[in-house]
């Protein structure tokens, strides 16, 4: 009789090791479907972000596209402008919105006299050093651009400049110097041009 009931146990015991053993299993196999279905949900996740991606890429193009239209005239211009901007950004560690910006800035500031492909250069590599945005950096670049051309005095500009380790402390003293005795805007500017020029590379 206890041979029997010990006979009638292990039975039993093995049933639930077996059953627990399927347990097992399934959930293995669930866990299995659950990281599949995560991993497949990360691939689309991805596929929607590059979608996202090239649809805001588009939406800037456009809406630079229009922006320098207006600014230049012409569709033509303003496509081949932007075209340049977009190989810019490609050689730069810079965003493409950003230099569209500082290009956008120093056009209206200075038209297409201070908006050269050298000037955004310049200002990109003065921008690098100082850790700064590229628009920012423009901004205030155009801003004393602008100041300079008008005979006006440019201290506001030149003081975040200077706060920014753009420009030098002489240098402001000597463009400041230069306006005080009445030399043309484009001698000042050459000096300003000089000091920007320090950080090329």
């Amino acid at each position: 009789g206890g041979v029997n009931q010990a006979t009638e146990g292990m039975k039993r015991l093995q049933g639930v090791s077996g059953g627990l053993s399927s347990s097992l299993k399934m959930v293995g196999l669930a866990t299995g479907g659950v990281m599949a279905g995560l991993m497949a949900l990360q691939g689309i996740q991805g596929m929607v972000g590059v979608v996202r991606s090239g649809f805001m890429m588009n939406a800037t193009l456009e809406r630079a596209e229009l922006q320098f239209k207006v600014l230049l005239g012409s569709a033509d211009a303003a496509k081949e402008h932007v075209r340049g901007l977009f190989d810019f950004a490609a050689r730069t560690p810079y965003e493409t919105a950003p230099i569209i910006e500082a290009s956008r800035l120093l056009l209206v500031m200075g038209g297409s006299a201070l908006a050269t492909k050298e000037n955004l250069t310049l200002v990109g590599d003065a921008a690098a050093i100082a850790g700064r945005g590229i628009n920012e950096v423009a901004f205030w670049v155009g801003r004393a651009y602008s100041m300079i051309q008008a005979g006006k005095p440019f201290g506001e500009a030149a003081m975040r400049l200077q706060e920014m380790g753009v420009m030098s402390a002489n240098a402001r003293m000597q463009i400041e110097a230069m306006q005080e005795r009445g030399a043309s805007a484009a001698e000042i500017w050459a000096v300003f041009t000089k000091e920007l020029k320090r950080f090329e590379g």
